[in-house]
């Protein structure tokens, strides 16, 4: 993933970028490390919590051989902080995956993208006006509505193919294209 990640779509009649995936992926992090705190909390303090609700001694399997009370509190805070670290390592494993899973559909939606464009792909390189493409083919954006995952498609033009920056040709751009010609089926194939 680290080698072959793109932030961009190929340029093309509609695009998209990962920023949704980004934002989906940390906002799952950020809820899931949370939740996992809150729940390591929830079962270092319990033993404390059951004792002071129902004035019986807290269990002696926890604590054997601690009986004075600085040695006590000592030892509660210490198994708070191991709970906590354990905790939070098994937790940070299900964020790991699972964000990296988000990432991955991101960029399934970007392939998809990519490949729904191709042939609006290649007009683009050959000079065609992304306007005259918006013109012809706006309703393809209905079409890829409930299509992907986590990034929406925008029907802008885009400044990058892949993550390369392009510098758009405005000598010889046309506006009057036929989408079928065979002059683009090569830079089809290529897209």
């Amino acid at each position: 993933m680290d080698k072959n990640f793109k932030h961009h779509s190929a340029m093309g009649l509609t695009n998209m970028t990962m920023e949704q995936s980004y934002i989906k992926a940390r906002s799952f992090a950020r809820i899931y490390t949370a939740c996992t705190v809150f729940s390591v909390t929830m079962y270092a303090t319990m033993p404390a919590i059951i004792h002071l609700w129902t004035k019986e001694p807290i269990q002696g399997w926890i604590y054997m051989d601690v009986t004075r009370s600085p040695f006590y509190e000592i030892l509660f805070l210490i198994s708070c902080v191991a709970q906590l670290y354990v905790g939070l390592a098994m937790g940070q494993f299900g964020v790991f995956f699972a964000s990296n899973s988000i990432l991955i559909c991101g960029q399934l939606d970007l392939l998809c993208c990519s490949l729904r464009n191709a042939r609006y792909t290649a007009l683009l390189q050959h000079g065609v006006k992304h306007a005259a493409l918006v013109a012809t083919h706006a309703s393809i954006q209905n079409d890829e509505e409930n299509n992907y995952i986590y990034n929406v498609s925008e029907m802008k033009e885009s400044e990058y193919h892949y993550d390369e920056k392009v510098n758009y040709p405005f000598v010889g751009s046309r506006t009057q294209f036929d989408i079928y010609s065979p002059e683009y089926d090569d830079a089809t194939v290529t897209a």
